[in-house]
């Protein structure tokens, strides 16, 4: 621990030391709003009573206020309907459209609210668990007609009347784990809750008496989440990897083999997160939602295609990372959806937004040298590297012929699954719910005489194996891939084949997730092989630890010149993430999973001589247990990554920066308070806070120039003195600075929410 003359800090003391003196005449300049776009984060395909085919899209962005698109398909008109003024927009996980066509939905904070499409009116319901719920993560109605609702991060069970416009709260279902992902009921009322992710576990609740039976055997009780649905029969079947179980009564019946279809009117009411009900009930169904194209695309009871145009007006995406590039302009992500967003310094501070990349929720810390530029990517664990001196390249187009996807999706049948449309990666997305599932798709042969089958198909951590049958040929493909990308063409044939249509039939096996799921972006019967062109990506995946480093935090460039160091949280129901390294010379990659049990580094620098210092945090965002109480500063060998000093910051939880600037080690935690230490001796560290007016700190909040320290808090720009420690406050943002950071050609660059901030220093 540091010495008692360190730690200790009056507040007299602090306050003199850290008085603000403001610099009169500089101002903070708005560059404006990056991207407008917006995520889809559920849809809800419906029929009126007069027999209209409606939808109900729940848009998410970051604008003050939330809002939903009612399309109506057979007119072919959408119409955008904004939340009430006092509900300001935040995440929502679940939607229901209940029995009297009343939609509901949650905003953070746990606030449902209900819209009557009918009059286009939004109300605010109220908080059923205001102490104990931050997101509804799923919705179901059962058959008297009551609505319930799983709650995070305790796990709460809530229920809603919409007969009597009254909430009844039940409390935790699980006394220690975070997510109620899913909800079903049987015959007899009983009420079966999924619910991960440390440990999955399933209960029964009887609401009439309040029993409450916990049914998952112990064997069974692995990371992960149930999945519940209400069978057609009165039974409810539960599943989690291959265990797969009937109940009823709050009785486990046995075990199946297989996990029935659910009814159809209890099926489009049991939700997951970022919950989807595609099918109108009339045999046509939404297969592709998007927001960027601003469309969807309608397959007709008769197989047909119709797309369906939409339009919204958006708020702007919330910026997460901003780092400063090779080539003199500063680079940035926004989240759900990501998009690869430029500040063009050289004209300016002009913003441009390239567009998503392939994959990933949003990229949260960016590096750069003078070559390359180095991202991180939740929620694949992916390390991006891009090459400012070549063209951008964000999809795969150049993989699709013979009508890519979209020419698939027009001649497919599906069988015991789900085929959708995805717009980035540009393929088609498959999910089989037994093993019965098949996917057909129809290709035309112009000519008589011999061609082969060509086949493009895509690779994801969470597929399995699928198997291509066509006129007796048969080929089973593994697309398991700790990194997405195109697969390896598939070449079958030679074959004689008449004119006309002839059929290719996918079926699939589970990959060692237990997932049946699959990706095509294109297939052909054509004269000549083909093969797999290159995924000219730029930027593109250089490496990716998708469970040790689900929420990257950090990204480092070694001082070494080759190699990149990513690190931060693990996977969804795991504690402590680890380290992945980049061998920019050999193109390798290694891991460090071992090192500082229950701790993520979540911030990283390196010393002149080549050991990494950093910042921890104790917290299990995805749902696993917290293992210990303080934060941490350490220091770690290299290349060994053995940890050679480790020192508990008693007070805090999150060290979210840190910086060696002029050869001294200056971090900052999330609780509002600067440390400073010789990084070779961290235990001799010192700590100061500033003033609560001047607010938290956010990631990446130190930038060093060389000779001048900068520390970003929410309510301004302050500098350190690097001597003393002083701190002096240059700057106040009137809107809060919720990330950093880059400096380039003499200016500050940081998010404002939606906007790129810019202070000339």
């Amino acid at each position: 621990m540091a010495p008692t003359c360190f730690i200790m800090r009056s507040a007299r003391l602090a306050a003199a030391i850290l008085m603000p003196a403001i610099l009169q005449g500089t101002e903070i300049e708005d560059l404006g709003i990056a991207a407008r776009s917006a995520e889809i984060r559920s849809v809800t395909a419906f029929r009126s009573a007069a027999g209209r085919r409606l939808a109900i899209l729940r848009m998410q962005d970051r604008g003050p206020t939330g809002y939903l698109l009612l399309v109506d398909v057979d007119n072919r008109t959408s119409r955008q309907y904004d939340n009430p003024r006092k509900v300001r927009q935040g995440d929502s996980f679940g939607s229901i459209l209940t029995h009297d066509e009343k939609y509901l939905y949650d905003q953070t904070g746990g606030r449902v609210l209900e819209f009557d499409w009918k009059t286009g009116k939004t109300r605010l319901l109220g908080r059923p668990d205001p102490d104990q719920t931050v997101h509804f993560m799923c919705y179901y109605q059962d058959e008297a007609g009551t609505v319930w609702m799983g709650g995070y991060p305790r796990a709460t069970l809530s229920s809603y009347s919409p007969e009597t416009g009254r909430f009844r709260n039940y409390g935790r279902m699980d006394e220690q784990e975070k997510y109620l992902f899913f909800l079903a009921s049987d015959a007899e009322g009983w009420i079966y809750c999924g619910i991960g992710t440390a440990r999955a576990n399933l209960v029964a609740f009887h609401p009439a008496t309040g029993e409450r039976r916990e049914l998952l055997p112990e064997s069974e009780r692995k990371t992960g989440s149930v999945s519940v649905i209400a069978g057609r029969d009165g039974f409810v079947y539960a599943s989690i990897g291959t265990f797969k179980g009937k109940y009823r009564n709050g009785t486990f019946i046995g075990p199946v083999t297989s996990i029935p279809p659910a009814r159809h009117d209890r099926a489009a009411r049991s939700f997951s997160p970022n919950s989807r009900r595609y099918d109108f009930g009339d045999g046509s169904t939404i297969v592709h939602a998007d927001a960027d194209s601003r469309s969807m695309i309608i397959r007709e009871k008769d197989g047909t295609l119709t797309i369906i145009p939409f339009d919204f007006t958006s708020g702007g995406l919330n910026l997460t990372s901003l780092g400063a590039g090779p080539d003199g302009k500063v680079y940035g992500s926004t989240s759900h959806p990501l998009r690869f967003v430029e500040v063009d310094v050289p004209g300016g501070g002009r913003l441009i937004d390239h567009g998503g990349l392939p994959m990933g929720g949003n990229l949260c810390a960016i590096a750069s040298d003078r070559r390359q530029l180095y991202a991180c990517e939740y929620a694949g664990g992916r390390m991006w590297e891009m090459d400012p001196s070549r063209p951008l390249q964000l999809t795969w187009k150049s993989l699709h012929f013979n009508g890519g996807p979209d020419r698939l999706l027009a001649a497919s049948t599906v069988r015991n699954g789900r085929l959708n449309r995805m717009n980035n990666p540009p393929l088609l997305y498959g999910s089989g719910e037994d093993e019965n599932a098949e996917f057909r798709f129809i290709l035309n042969h112009p000519e008589t005489g011999k061609c082969y089958l060509n086949v493009q198909l895509f690779r994801n951590a969470n597929y399995g194996k699928a198997v291509l049958d066509f006129h007796g040929t048969r080929r089973e493909i593994d697309l398991e891939a700790a990194v997405d990308s195109p697969a390896p063409m598939v070449n079958l044939g030679p074959f004689e084949l008449p004119a006309g249509q002839h059929e290719l039939k996918v079926t699939l096996k589970p990959g060692s997730r237990g997932k049946r799921m699959f990706g095509i972006m294109a297939a052909a019967l054509e004269p000549e092989k083909r093969t797999t062109p290159p995924a000219e990506l730029n930027p593109h995946v250089v490496g990716a630890w998708p469970d040790l480093i689900t929420r990257p935090r950090a990204i480092l460039l070694h001082p070494d010149g080759r190699s990149v160091i990513m690190s931060g949280f693990a996977n969804y129901g795991l504690t402590g993430g680890g380290f992945g390294i980049h061998d920019r010379v050999t193109g390798r990659n290694r891991t460090v999973a071992e090192w500082l049990p229950g701790h993520s580094c979540i911030a990283l620098s390196a010393t002149a001589g080549g050991e990494l210092v950093g910042g921890t945090s104790v917290e299990a965002p995805g749902g696993g247990r917290e293992k210990v109480s303080h934060a941490a500063l350490f220091r770690l060998s290299w290349p060994e990554c053995r940890v050679l000093e480790q020192v508990e910051i008693t007070g805090s939880r999150n060290i979210v920066a840190v910086e060696i600037h002029q050869g001294t080690l200056f971090a900052v935690t999330a609780e509002g308070e600067l440390l400073i230490a010789p990084p070779e001796r961290l235990a001799e560290f010192r700590r100061q806070s500033w003033p609560a007016e001047w607010g938290a700190a956010p990631r990446k909040a130190l930038l060093s120039t060389g000779d001048r320290l900068f520390l970003l808090l929410r309510g301004g720009i302050a500098e350190i003195s690097p001597d003393t420690g002083h701190l002096q406050l240059l700057v106040r943002s009137q809107d809060a600075i919720t990330a950093g950071g880059a400096i380039q050609n003499g200016a500050l660059y940081f998010a404002m929410g939606r906007k790129v901030g810019r202070f000339f220093f």
